[in-house]
């Protein structure tokens, strides 16, 4: 794995061990013994030249599930301790979360369960793009009026293109179409898996919340293998997650924050209903999901997408992934897309109002 790229999938891998076996606990003393947290401060307790050598001597005859587990779970654990600490320190029962590390979904589903938080807000870019934002606030509290700044709750915030016109590139071998979102849906209830893209608004944070996404039935668990391997060529212990819209959300996850997930950052238990539902949109190992809530109000386009396969299937969600290759960041402007989209295993691309078809 590549550092500052591949950190996060981590917390995919790391769902295929636990702490109960004696191999696992030695390997999380490791860590254990390294660093602390003392009320709101974390400190080294031991005084390491080189943190990378020092690790690779230590965790180099440990299987790599085994070590995965072990970063994850010592993140849970210590993060919880920071939090309970900072909560004892300043009395909070709400609080925003943001920084690399807020981008640790399991790690905010220990805190939630384990803490006396009952809303954590994680916004839809927790890391250093957030920083920015963060800065014209805090500008913008000191120079007016503002006291309160509330949840950023759309996050189609990112650059937005003019609407797709075919005739201006050359898409030779494609079969190209006027289209509708109840034709869509019936592709995608069809076991077709097809990449969306939206001219009007980009998502802003790492997440694809449907108008840069590779979308498919949940439904279908061999779906999984068909993209990881010849549409995103991606490892494959990594989950899918749901775009699910919101009159089902509490049929499907297990809810015990406040603070709804609009952007993927948190993750919940699911329910009975999303095992037999959606169990392509599930982690395949624990089953807990990152979902995204969908809104009429936020994206009604995507909104009304799922509740056509909604209408067509019972299952009011889809299985949704970023729109980019294995390495590549998420797809930017047409150029981007239709170059992801030729070089990818995907047969159908939804852009705009158009169903872009590969001739077999």
């Amino acid at each position: 794995m590549k550092p500052s790229e591949n950190e996060f999938k981590v917390m995919g891998l790391a769902g295929y061990s636990n702490i109960e076996s004696s191999y696992s606990k030695k390997a999380f003393l490791i860590l254990k013994e390294v660093l602390i947290v003392k009320g709101i401060n974390f400190f080294y307790k031991k005084k390491i030249k080189d943190l990378y050598f020092y690790f690779y001597e230590k965790f180099k005859n440990f299987r790599f599930d085994t070590v995965a587990f072990v970063v994850q779970h010592f993140s849970e654990y210590i993060l919880l301790k920071w939090f309970k600490n900072a909560q004892k320190k300043f009395g909070f029962t709400k609080i925003a979360f943001a920084g690399k590390v807020a981008q640790n979904i399991k790690a905010i589903k220990k805190i939630l369960e384990n803490s006396n938080i009952d809303y954590l807000y994680v916004p839809p870019g927790a890391g250093d793009e957030s920083l920015a934002i963060g800065a014209v606030y805090s500008f913008l509290s000191n120079k007016t009026k503002i006291k309160r700044i509330s949840s950023l709750h759309n996050p189609y915030i990112n650059c937005s293109y003019k609407e797709f016109d075919p005739k201006k590139y050359k898409l030779s071998n494609l079969e190209i179409s006027k289209t509708t979102t109840k034709k869509i849906a019936h592709l995608l209830s069809n076991g077709n898996v097809v990449g969306r893209y939206v001219s009007s608004g980009s998502e802003f944070g790492p997440r694809a919340l449907g108008n840069r996404s590779i979308l498919a039935d949940p439904r279908d668990s061999d779906i999984i293998n068909f993209v990881n391997k010849k549409i995103k060529v991606r490892d494959f212990w990594m989950p899918f997650a749901p775009s699910i819209i919101d009159k089902m959300f509490n049929k499907y996850i297990k809810n015990n924050n406040q603070a709804l997930p609009y952007h993927m950052t948190y993750s919940y238990e699911s329910t009975s209903e999303a095992k037999q539902d959606i169990p392509a949109a599930l982690h395949p190992f624990d089953k807990s999901t990152r979902p995204q809530i969908v809104t009429k109000k936020i994206n009604e386009k995507y909104y009304d997408l799922i509740f056509e396969f909604y209408k067509i299937t019972g299952v009011g969600a889809l299985l949704n992934t970023s729109l980019n290759l294995h390495g590549e960041p998420i797809v930017s402007d047409h150029k981007s897309v239709l170059k992801t989209f030729k070089k990818s295993g995907l047969r159908y691309l939804y852009i705009d109002n158009y169903l872009l078809k590969k001739n077999d």
